[in-house]
């Protein structure tokens, strides 16, 4: 994969009360947070030594509360997962 955006992709989307979906996938529609792929891109470069992706969830991320930063910060990762 490179560094490639890595999207984890539900085919279970859109379910009501499908909350892993939401969380952890882009629930088929865009609108989930897709935090699967972000942890999966995190390891990644942990394992090649790589820190562009890294580097750019941090700024949007505290990683050790996994809460984003800001407001506009969840939104910009939103934007990306769109």
């Amino acid at each position: 994969t490179e560094d490639s955006y890595l999207l984890s992709h539900s085919s279970q989307g859109g379910k009501e009360g499908n909350e892993a979906a939401r969380t952890w996938s882009n629930n088929g529609d865009g609108e989930g947070t897709n935090y699967l792929g972000l942890q999966l891109m995190l390891i990644r470069d942990m394992l090649s030594g790589r820190k562009e992706w890294t580097r750019y969830i941090e700024a949007l991320y505290d990683l050790s509360t996994g809460s984003a930063r800001t407001p506009a910060n969840a939104t910009r990762w939103q934007e990306g997962v769109r």
